[in-house]
């Protein structure tokens, strides 16, 4: 147990989690936050800070730093705008996608949260960070400098994304060394493409997965559904030759009967069989 407060206070931020814990009061966070396998963190990262959720796997392998590997889960990018051309004051998204696909997971599992998001108190967050440069290199970086505090050495990761959150693990696994897959549902894996689509204005400040591919050393399984109008499976299908540096494309699966929203949480577990098939023992229900 000494172990454990040692940890939580050497990277936890002063404070913040008080602040934390009152905002999941109203958010979709609140539903998990009594759960006495789940553990709620803040982290300092390079610039921001996030919400960490670990499971009890994830808390006594990292207090004990015996670990091969997390499972890490990145949620979407919310609500950025409430119209489109207001933005919102709190870009948190009105239900944890993630954080109920983490809760199914008895492996060593981490929620990362997103900077800005779930209306923590940072003095570095303005509307910028969630609307047109909710993919700069200082977010990826902040997320990535928050998950080494809690990684070890030779620890190997798994890191999975819904819809924005793919792009960023995208981007995230392209400046790490230590990514053993990458996993996206509903991924925005070109985001130049996705702007002219809908017609948007371009993510200025924001990086791109298709300017960054992986390895073949990193496996990429994408997802997406039929009946996705937000990233369509033409758009992700025309995004893979750019996602790898190599000559094999990643795996790519469309989902019948299901959109960019619902119904996640309901295939989670076919989507974990698939998972399995390919990645032996990444991910567990």
């Amino acid at each position: 147990m000494d172990n454990l407060n040692s940890l939580f206070f050497r990277i936890c931020v002063p404070g913040a989690l008080l602040l934390m814990l009152t905002a999941c009061q109203s958010s979709p966070m609140a539903a998990y936050r009594n759960m006495p396998n789940l553990h709620f963190q803040v982290l300092q990262g390079t610039d921001f800070s996030h919400m960490v959720v670990l499971n009890d796997a994830a808390l006594r392998a990292t207090a004990s730093k015996t670990i091969s590997r997390i499972n890490v889960y990145i949620d979407g990018d919310g609500r950025p705008w409430r119209r489109r051309n207001s933005i919102s004051l709190d870009p948190g998204p009105p239900r944890a996608r993630m954080m109920a696909l983490m809760h199914q997971d008895d492996q060593a599992a981490i929620y990362l949260g997103r900077p800005c998001y779930y209306a923590l108190k940072d003095e570095a967050c303005s509307p910028r960070w969630w609307t047109h440069w909710r993919y700069a290199p200082e977010i990826v970086a902040s997320l990535n400098s928050a998950l080494d505090h809690l990684v070890v050495e030779r620890v190997q990761l798994v890191l999975i994304g819904h819809s924005g959150g793919g792009t960023l693990a995208m981007l995230m696994a392209a400046s790490r060394h230590d990514v053993s897959a990458v996993i996206t549902l509903a991924g925005n894996l070109d985001i130049r493409r996705w702007a002219e689509l809908h017609d948007y204005s371009p993510l200025e400040g924001s990086l791109n997965p298709v300017d960054f591919p992986l390895p073949d050393s990193v496996s990429q399984l994408h997802f997406v559904g039929r009946l996705d109008e937000v990233t369509p499976p033409l758009l992700l299908e025309e995004a893979l030759p750019s996602l790898t540096q190599g000559v094999t494309l990643p795996y790519f699966y469309v989902i019948d009967e299901i959109d960019h929203s619902c119904c996640w949480e309901a295939h989670w577990p076919d989507i974990v069989r698939e998972v399995e098939a390919r990645q032996p023992g990444t991910l567990s229900r």
